[in-house]
């Protein structure tokens, strides 16, 4: 209801207070309700014709009911403040410093009882804050550790948003802004993840119903919100159009957009797969194109939905904005602009910065569209903050992007540099490419597995500080990632020339890099993928114990197998995958019994598939001597460490000598080079520590760099020497290499980093990916 403003001695309105000596007065106004009611009571001090309250305030509600009570000191509120609800019951109080909330402040829910109280710093939460239910009952969701994150756009643009962080998770009120003020993206955070209503705006203010806005529950949008009523915290910072776009593109990229649009044949097709290779400088210059656009023009509206709305399509893999009329089958000038719109926005939330358009849309399903309605929305500022799936993945993984060891950088930098060269143009690595491997050792070359070895690949960029957002190497993991994600099936499966019983070792490294890189990247469609990979994983295992070869249990065990498995359902476990839970901790406690009944409790020895068996040979590498290695010892060890076994157990001192007493040791014969076992041990004494792990490290180091090749096609590689570099190849050996020299920052101590474990934690029976 509007409130009129009345003044006058007649009315009450204006107590004369009397004049002081500099000039000043003081009065008392009233505003009231259309029907007459008071609405507003407080002191004015008049200064040159100019009235800034200063003094005692007091407002009602229409309905006669207090709604507030407090002061002001030159035009802001200050002291103490009560507030309450037209029922007449306590809403919040607590005080004011300079006109913002500043000191302790209590808030009640609608029936009365305290909701929460903490306090305020400059209008911001700051500190414990404790929440109750409505029932009166502790809150330990929203309780907790609260301060203000803020970021802008670029260093010193304006501001992006602004929200709260609890316990280092998003929590409370959040608000985005476009550049020009305009509140973009609002709602609440409750424990990391959206809940309750979310409202979007376009950059123009056009409210969409659609487009991110919605009910969400534990950050899942679960229905539409038909009314785009911002909410009472989300205030504009300016009521102002946002900026045009920058048009202007280069004359190459311009006409290669002509040719994919208005060419024929074949010009037309090479145009387009050039866009589609290029999508950053492509989506930008055909959204420059719809903008501009007459829609009023039949010509131009057929031109804008048939030729640059299939560019966008195209790019995101046939996923698209409706742009057709229901009745009439034909693009509607509305709808062809609302998509353009939209597009615009999308391409404003996720842009260059993110890895939506050079990975999300690789990955999309055409039939399903959800990812352009309810896109990555980039929550934290990359600047601010790094993006991780969950606290855990930050302690454990956070290293990984802290500067290399200068004794150490030359070396992952030549690695890095030239598994980089070998990357082929589509994302992958091919095995047996390099030409002057063809023998290995005296061995025919016999590396097929493709997949396996990109995936190692990609963990060997991803542990040396390179994901889908950052790194010099960014765009390497972008693109491997694509590819990896192509070779599976809907139900996990990789696709290979391979049979099916020899792909489990690619199908482990595969889930273990998609739920590696999923940790660090926002990106639905790929923690999609890796729940995939990772859901084959726990199909394929023996109940109450390992896995062996194959996708169907066959009773048999494989302590090398298990080992991979075991690290890529920890690291799903990490990334807050959408993998049931139960499922998982089953699958790695029947992996841990494994591990021990094969471990000799007298020598420390770990069994391949049983105590007796030391360690895989092939008809190939027979000569290659089993008991220079542990190499099953090491990785049952690497596995008690992450299931985080008790050191003290008798068994860990028992593994760590067997390690001791076979050290890493470099021949030119090969003979006594096992990088498969120095990859394990390098594991898994890095999380053991002290005296065993300097000894170990310093010995297995000096090896690894003067071990590299430096000149030459080969430069910056290992040789595939050793038992497994024919299966591997050159790829295999430097990827493996790379991830043991990454091995002091690749995995921080996990047992520093798991949390302790909670009776709700224990009654979990599904985790939710972060919304």
């Amino acid at each position: 209801m509007q409130a009129w403003h009345r003044s006058g001695a007649g009315l009450l309105a204006v107590l004369s207070l009397g004049i002081v000596s500099l000039g000043q007065e003081s009065a008392v106004r009233e505003t009231e309700w259309r029907e007459g009611q008071t609405r507003e009571r407080y002191e004015v001090r008049i200064e040159d014709d100019r009235e800034v309250r200063h003094g005692a305030y007091e407002s009602w509600f229409e309905n006669g009911k207090r709604a507030s009570k407090g002061a002001y000191e030159d035009g802001r509120r200050t002291g103490a403040w009560k507030f309450f609800t037209e029922k007449g019951k306590r809403a919040k109080n607590g005080r004011f410093k300079n006109g913002l909330r500043h000191g302790k402040w209590r808030f009640h829910h609608a029936n009365g009882k305290l909701r929460c109280e903490g306090e305020f710093r400059d209008d911001a939460m700051f500190g414990p804050w404790s929440f109750k239910t409505e029932t009166g009952e502790e809150d330990p969701a929203r309780s907790g550790l609260y301060r203000q994150l803020r970021f802008t756009y670029g260093e010193d643009g304006p501001l992006r948003g602004r929200g709260f962080v609890k316990d280092e998770k998003q929590s409370g009120e959040w608000v985005y802004y476009w550049p020009s003020g305009a509140v973009q993206f609002a709602g609440e955070f409750l424990d990391g993840r959206r809940e309750g209503p979310w409202v979007f705006h376009h950059a123009d203010g056009t409210y969409d119903e659609e487009m991110l806005s919605g009910s969400y529950v534990n950050g899942v949008r679960t229905k539409p919100l038909t009314t785009g009523e911002l909410p009472d915290f989300a205030v504009p910072l300016a009521d102002q159009a946002s900026g045009a776009r920058d048009h202007e593109i280069s004359p190459e990229l311009a006409a290669t957009l002509d040719r994919a649009t208005r060419g024929r044949g074949n010009q037309r097709e090479e145009a387009l797969q050039a866009l589609l290779m290029n999508p950053i400088a492509a989506v930008p210059a055909v959204l420059g194109r719809l903008e501009q656009t007459d829609l009023s023009q039949p010509r131009e509206l057929a031109r804008a939905a048939g030729a640059y709305g299939k560019v966008l399509a195209a790019i995101c893999g046939g996923a698209h904005y409706p742009i057709e009329d229901p009745e009439t089958g034909q693009p509607s000038p509305e709808l062809v602009a609302l998509a353009t719109k939209r597009w615009s926005s999308l391409w404003s939330l996720t842009g260059p910065t993110s890895d939506f358009w050079l990975l999300d849309t690789r990955i999309m399903d055409a039939s399903n569209t959800g990812s352009l309605y309810v896109p990555p929305f980039p929550d934290l500022d990359r600047s601010a903050r790094r993006w991780f799936a969950s606290p855990l993945a930050a302690r454990l993984y956070g290293q990984r992007f802290e500067a290399a060891p200068k004794e150490l950088a030359r070396s992952l930098k030549a690695s890095l540099e030239w598994l980089a060269g070998q990357q082929g143009l589509e994302g992958g690595w091919d095995a047996d490419a390099f030409e002057k491997d063809e023998t290995i050792q005296g061995i025919q070359r016999r590396a097929y597995h493709d997949v396996g070895v990109s995936a190692l690949a990609l963990l060997a960029f991803m542990s040396a500080g390179n994901s889908t957002l950052e790194g010099p190497y960014r765009e390497n993991v972008v693109r491997g990632l694509g590819w990896l994600t192509q070779q599976l099936g809907d139900d996990g499966t990789i696709s290979s020339r391979l049979p099916e019983n020899e792909l489990s070792y690619d199908q482990a490294l595969v889930a273990l890099c998609l739920a590696e890189a999923a940790a660090f990247s926002p990106s639905p469609g790929l923690a999609r993928t890796a729940e995939n990979a990772v859901e084959w994983l726990l199909r394929a295992r023996n109940e109450k114990a390992g896995w062996s070869y194959g996708s169907q249990p066959t009773g048999e065990n494989s302590t090398s197998l298990t080992a991979w498995m075991v690290q890529a359902l920890f690291a799903a476990k990490v990334a807050d995958l959408g993998v049931d839970a139960g499922r998982v901790d089953a699958a790695l406690e029947g992996a841990g019994s494994w591990v021990t009944s094969v471990s000799d409790r007298r020598t420390g020895r770990v069994g391949y598939m049983d105590r007796n068996t030391h360690s895989l040979r092939m008809e190939q590498n027979q000569r290659y001597p089993r008991e220079r290695a542990e190499p099953m010892t090491a990785a049952g060890l690497f596995c008690h460490m992450i299931l985080g076994t008790d050191p003290k157990n008798e068994i860990i001192p028992r593994h760590v000598y067997r390690l001791k007493k076979a050290p890493p040791a470099w021949s030119r014969d090969g003979l006594s080079c096992d990088m498969y076992y120095w990859y394990f041990g390098t594991s898994a004494l890095r999380q053991i520590g002290g005296d065993p792990w300097e000894r170990w490290w310093k010995t297995w180091s000096k090896i690894a760099t003067r071990a590299q090749r430096r000149k030459g096609d080969t430069a910056g590689s290992w040789d595939p020497i050793g038992p497994w570099g024919f299966v591997g190849g050159r790829v295999y050996s430097t990827a493996i290499m790379t991830l043991s020299l990454t091995a002091p920052r690749r995995l921080g101590k996990i047992s520093d980093a798991r949390e302790p474990r909670t009776a709700d934690s224990k009654k979990a029976g599904k985790n939710k990916r972060r919304g």
